[in-house]
């Protein structure tokens, strides 16, 4: 069974410096909420453009299999409109954020989404949306630097010495990346 939801945590993602270490939680929540939202914006991105987890192109629709004429991409026909984009919603903790399809009717569009990704729509092609892209983690990844390098220099603005140094997740640090 596909996934439900498109988590956002871990090391990957989390600042890994002494500032984050010494948050609150309610700063490390607004961290999350913000990440979320642009993971959402970024999901948004990829459902627009017709693009799955795997970084492909969706499979092409059969006009035919659309009797009121929509002419969006897969999973999106009525662009921003669709239940795909439309439902989309963030939720925040100090340890992470989720994108996740609310319901439609009385079941998540997720659970929808889900019989697509594990092909058990009849006559329809596997397609899964439920997940980022390649591209689209790698952005979210540059964000969650951006953001905490952000929250680092309104710090240090107002006197304290958090601007001073480098930031980095633990994810890069693992992998070794420079910043």
């Amino acid at each position: 069974m596909a996934a439900k939801n498109i988590p956002i945590e871990g090391p990957r993602f989390e600042p890994d410096d002494d500032v984050w270490r010494r948050a609150s939680d309610a700063v490390r929540r607004t961290f999350w909420r913000r990440l979320g939202e642009f993971a959402m914006g970024v999901k948004r991105d990829e459902i627009r453009r017709g693009i799955g987890v795997d970084g492909q192109p969706l499979a092409p629709v059969l006009p035919a299999s659309r009797p009121d004429g929509a002419t969006g991409k897969p999973l999106d026909p009525h662009y921003g409109e669709s239940r795909t984009s439309r439902l989309l919603a963030v939720s925040a903790t100090a340890t992470g954020s989720k994108v996740y399809w609310r319901a439609s009717g009385r079941v998540s569009w997720a659970t929808i989404l889900g019989y697509h990704a594990d092909g058990v729509v009849h006559g329809a092609p596997i397609r899964d949306t439920i997940g980022l892209s390649p591209a689209g983690w790698r952005r979210v990844e540059a964000q969650a630097r951006a953001l905490w390098a952000t929250e680092r220099r309104r710090r240090a603005a107002r006197g304290g010495k958090a601007g001073a140094a480098k930031f980095q997740t633990r994810g890069a640090r693992a992998r070794g990346d420079a910043l």
